[in-house]
């Protein structure tokens, strides 16, 4: 609930972003049986792979606009 407040706060929406902490959330639950770092390491897998749109949109429009 911080987090999605913080993102509420953000302008992103904390309910735009649940349903992506549900997925991360779920797959650390399952790949955390075989190995907590593995579970880490999923979940900032997808967190990174979710910030990459923005991240290069970002780039764009700062590099269309200096």
């Amino acid at each position: 609930m911080v987090f999605a407040l913080i993102h509420a706060l953000e302008g992103v929406g904390g309910l735009a972003v649940a349903p992506g902490w549900a997925i991360m959330a779920i797959a650390y639950l399952a790949w955390r049986q075989i190995s907590w770092r593995l579970g880490f390491v999923v979940v900032a897998s997808i967190h990174a792979l979710l910030n990459l749109i923005p991240a290069i949109s970002t780039l764009v429009y700062a590099t269309r606009n200096i």
